[in-house]
């Protein structure tokens, strides 16, 4: 467990293989040694025709193949923990790395609600039409169509973008 804690991320997908390989053989070591208990089972029965002496030897072995069984289970569940305690390590990994990705968006969502403003604002005034109440210019309405035309589009623009935004379940 101590080495899942202080591994450096550039040896987690080793580790993860390691892992994997030593549940792999641990299967293939119980499924071997499932079958060997299962005939030391059946030869150590009353009616299997074996003298006393190999009786004896063959109970001897049986106690152990128990044991490696056990050993073998205890293995087993250590490994399984194992990778459990690396998932953990990984999933916090990423909720931190995700975390840090969050925090970097909400700066760029700050700086953009500040120049977004004074974007609008540069945006209007920097048109080439006639503006009300710009100095030098007549007061009087038909010189504002342009103006109105392009305020027009810019709100249409805005209500189009909610609506895709809205159907997109972005907003």
């Amino acid at each position: 467990d101590e080495l899942v804690i202080v591994l450096p991320s550039s040896q987690h997908e080793e580790m993860l293989s390691r892992i994997s390989a030593a549940c792999r053989k641990s299967a293939k070591l119980y499924s071997s040694l499932w079958n060997k208990k299962e005939i030391l089972t059946s030869l150590n029965r009353d009616t299997a025709p074996i003298s006393r002496s190999t009786r004896i030897y063959m109970l001897n072995v049986q106690d152990h193949v128990l044991r490696m069984d056990q050993k073998l289970k205890l293995a087993r569940n250590l490994l399984s923990e194992l990778n459990s305690t690396y998932m953990a390590k990984i999933s916090i990994e990423l909720s931190e790395a995700s975390n840090r990705v969050n925090i970097i968006m909400r700066k760029f969502a700050v700086i953009s609600s500040i120049f977004l403003p004074l974007t609008l604002i540069s945006g209007i005034f920097g048109m080439n039409v006639r503006i009300p109440g710009m100095i030098g210019f007549d007061d009087t309405p038909p010189g504002y169509e342009a103006f109105i035309a392009l305020m027009a589009i810019m709100v249409g623009l805005a209500i189009l973008m909610m609506i895709v935004f809205k159907i997109a379940k972005w907003l």
